[in-house]
């Protein structure tokens, strides 16, 4: 896959960085920034979403359900992200969040599954079932809404 330079992508040694460029005399390597430093990674592993595509397919069958909790200073940002990723208006978002006391987080993401589900799927997503990428994913290509928390 061409990436751009200054493209936002995800490597698994460092996460979520900036693309600066491939190495000519290195095909599988290239540099990458995060934090002002360039660092090093394989080609081959860069993606641009943090999940496996693939395997984020075949889990969809297996969803139950996402819960969302947050600390209440952030609930309003988290409607506006929930808005622009499913089918609902800001000020129904709302419902699908449950606040916390916990000022340790600014937004938690569980993902639910079917028992059965299958662990070498899971294992090949390559992100836990909490990944906010992964659900917001979920909530806009298929529609599974967070369940309500009223």
């Amino acid at each position: 896959m061409n990436f751009l330079q200054g493209q936002k992508v995800w490597t698994p040694e460092y996460g979520w960085v900036k693309f600066e460029r491939a190495l000519i005399y290195e095909p599988d390597m290239c540099y990458v920034t995060r934090a002002g430093n360039m660092l090093r990674a394989r080609l081959s592993t860069v993606a641009a979403v943090e999940y496996n595509q693939r395997a984020a397919k075949e889990l969809v069958p297996y969803v139950r359900g996402i819960y969302i909790t947050c600390q209440p200073s952030v609930i309003d940002a988290l409607a506006r992200w929930m808005s622009e990723n499913s089918s609902l208006s800001e000020t129904s978002a709302i419902d699908y969040i449950r606040p916390t006391t916990e000022a340790s987080h600014g937004a938690k993401f569980d993902i639910t599954v079917d028992p059965m589900t299958p662990h070498s799927l899971v294992l090949r997503l390559g992100v836990p079932l909490d990944s906010r990428n992964l659900a917001g994913w979920l909530m806009k290509e298929h529609n599974i809404l967070p369940v309500k928390q009223v």
